[in-house]
């Protein structure tokens, strides 16, 4: 759990506690802090990434702009709010958030049960970001995990999207991208997805990707299967088609390393 910081404030320091105040850090090993809550008489700093506290040394106390949203029977806290995510269009954290209640039935349609790994963006998108593979220490309890390995067996505790307050407690962590692995967590071994990634490369643009994805189309749907298209959110395609719980990982990647050797022979 976080360590605890404890900060002493003037005697004549009344509550309401105004927006901002500055305290002297009184006792503590050098350690860091993102946000503060008040007990009693004092100040206790809840350790994290933000910025570096030391004896001697002060800080500011912000009014936490914090909301909290009741979300399939668990309570979900949305710091800061009103940071924009996404500024070409000056979206904010709760506003994706309220995207994705609107949106609940199709996203879990695609998400539910599934683990995930999370693409975070802590500044907004076309900020830097990095890929998340395990859910960090000092989480809600009630978040869904699950165990998954990767060909090389490295093993994490990945979040499972058990619901809509799951998806916003990752938005609440900057998450604005979802990659889904193709099982369920309750049946690890049996993929039921077969998915197909179409990528640019050099000299090739979106439109030789869309000619490809109705070539892979064709193709399956002459051995009748029955498969769909979707964006990547970066530029290209994927093709998913949707499979009885029957084969493992590597089966299903032999299916898909078959399909595309029969394009290469055809085209």
């Amino acid at each position: 759990s976080p360590s605890l910081i404890s900060i002493s404030t003037p005697r004549s320091a009344q509550k309401p506690w105004p927006e901002s105040r500055r305290i002297r850090v009184v006792r503590s090993s050098a350690a860091t802090m993102s946000e503060a809550e008040v007990f009693g008489s004092g100040v206790w700093v809840l350790s994290s990434t933000a910025q570096t506290v030391a004896p001697g040394g002060s800080v500011a106390v912000v009014a936490d702009s914090a909301v909290t949203r009741e979300l399939d029977g668990h309570t979900v806290r949305i710091s800061n709010p009103d940071k924009v995510y996404f500024p070409a269009t000056g979206a904010t954290k709760l506003d994706l958030v309220h995207y994705y209640q609107a949106v609940a039935r199709p996203i879990l349609r695609a998400m539910r049960g599934r683990p995930v790994l999370l693409e975070r963006y802590p500044d907004g998108a076309g900020a830097k970001s990095f890929f998340q593979k395990r859910v960090p220490k000092g989480s809600p309890d009630w978040l869904t995990t699950t165990e998954v390995a990767t060909p090389n067996g490295t093993t994490s505790n990945a979040l499972v999207v058990a619901d809509i307050a799951h998806v916003a407690w990752a938005v609440n962590m900057g998450c604005l991208g979802f990659h889904v692995w193709p099982y369920h967590a309750d049946d690890r071994d049996h993929v039921d997805e077969l998915r197909v990634d179409l990528d640019p490369v050099p000299g090739l643009g979106f439109d030789d990707i869309r000619a490809a994805a109705h070539r892979v189309h064709e193709l399956l749907d002459e051995l009748g299967i029955v498969a769909r298209p979707k964006t990547t959110g970066s530029k290209g395609l994927h093709i998913y088609a949707r499979l009885a719980p029957r084969w493992d990982a590597y089966q299903v990647r032999s299916a898909a390393v078959a399909l595309a050797r029969e394009l290469e022979r055809r085209h």
